[in-house]
């Protein structure tokens, strides 16, 4: 940051599901391990555009998500391919890139709103983060929260790691989150 902008990819899912041959109806995490070429491609274009950090294809790799798809003993395998393709992208270009392991939310409130427990929670983002830091990625990127509790308990997860991490809140029109926090 300190030599100036910092480009980064877009849209890693909306790229993928852009394949008429994908079906929508698994998640687009799967494809690390059942089409890595098609994720490695993808990284590669956001790369020759001139992307500086690549985002893993992890959004939703975690176990909360990927129960919805019977894929939730897939945690970390998804993970630990889903940084190697990006590192394999970086190598391949010989250039410079950082790459951001990327975390979305769970799907699921937390309590006292919801049915998860900060605990559970935690554990949750931990198991993901553990395994992005492990197997190698230089940052985490918390994604597109809407609930502030929810993105204090990943943070908590990110920093264990030692590793530097950004967090995002997606905020409407109207400057509220879906949980109706605002920036302020």
């Amino acid at each position: 940051l300190s030599v100036g902008t910092l480009v980064c990819d877009g849209a890693m899912s909306t790229m993928l599901y852009g394949n008429p041959e994908e079906s929508l109806d698994r998640p687009t995490e799967e494809l690390c391990l059942t089409k890595p070429d098609q994720v490695r491609d993808v990284h590669l274009s956001y790369i020759r555009s001139g992307a500086l950090m690549i985002e893993t294809n992890t959004f939703a790799a975690n176990r909360e998500k990927l129960s919805s798809y019977g894929l939730e003993k897939k945690v970390r395998d998804i993970n630990r391919e889903a940084t190697q393709i990006a590192k394999e992208s970086r190598q391949f270009t010989g250039q410079h890139i950082w790459i951001a392991g990327s975390v979305g939310p769970l799907g699921k409130r937390i309590s006292p709103i919801g049915v998860l427990s900060e605990k559970r929670a935690r554990d949750i983002f931990q198991e993901q983060i553990d395994e992005l830091a492990v197997s190698g990625v230089d940052i985490i990127i918390l994604e597109t929260f809407s609930d502030l509790g929810e993105i204090k308990v990943a943070s908590e997860a990110a920093a264990s790691t030692g590793l530097p991490f950004i967090a995002q809140m997606a905020f409407g029109q109207d400057g509220l989150t879906l949980m109706g926090h605002t920036a302020s």
